[in-house]
């Protein structure tokens, strides 16, 4: 009984051997797993170094276009120069919105630094900043009321007149967010840019619907040139 409870107990050799390959193949499959988690570090590493070295570039660019600092000056008007001539070297740039927002808090100094400082605070670090949400706060702080409801008047009473088609255009950029009421989507912007276009120049365009603002502005240039 010993030696059948014995042999029953036994692991036969070939089992053994089935056994070690098991290890050896969990070992294995361990390794494996090792080496993804590995490789996946250091992908993100990479990436990470990648993305370090395309801000460094970023930030050397836009150093060397030497742009105008802000400081919160008491002039109203420094604060709308500051924001139109930014955006221009920001169109100048292979970067993103979300770039132009660093790039910006860059350039900003004194109580304007300050200023950042604590709407940043406000709004928590998981908050993920794009240019219009650093526009609209930038506006609420640096264009007063009374200034806000002054440029909206002036957008509501623009007209080309003796303005090319570039600087009305220019003009008309520049005044619109003050008014997002006449100008909520593409296709009231294009038909309000149309509206206050010359008479000879808006009878050519305005028959084409044209379906955007950058359209009729484009369409209205051809004209001109003619």
């Amino acid at each position: 009984m010993a030696r059948q409870a014995d042999a029953f107990i036994a692991i036969p050799d070939g089992h053994k051997g089935q056994d070690k390959s098991n290890q050896q193949n969990s070992v294995s499959s361990g390794d494996a797993l090792f080496l993804v988690h590995w490789k996946d570090r250091h992908h993100i590493v990479s990436i990470a170094q990648a993305e370090q070295e395309h801000a460094s570039a970023l930030l050397r660019k836009f150093k060397q276009l030497d742009p105008l600092r802000f400081q919160s000056e008491p002039d109203l008007t420094a604060a709308e120069r500051w924001h139109s001539d930014v955006e221009k070297f920001f169109d100048t740039m292979a970067c993103t919105t979300q770039e132009w927002v660093r790039l910006a808090v860059f350039i900003l100094q004194g109580e304007a630094e300050h200023w950042w400082t604590s709407i940043t605070h406000v709004e928590g670090p998981d908050f993920v900043w794009t240019w219009e949400d650093f526009v609209d706060r930038f506006e609420q702080q640096y264009f007063p009321d009374c200034i806000r409801r002054q440029r909206a008047l002036e957008f509501e009473t623009l007209v080309q007149g003796d303005m090319s088609v570039a600087q009305y255009a220019a003009r008309f950029v520049a005044l619109s967010r003050f008014a997002p009421y006449l100008v909520s989507d593409e296709r009231q912007k294009a038909r309000y840019f149309e509206k206050c276009l010359r008479y000879g120049l808006r009878d050519l365009v305005i028959g084409h619907e044209l379906p955007t603002f950058q359209a009729v502005v484009r369409r209205t240039q051809s004209y001109e040139s003619e």
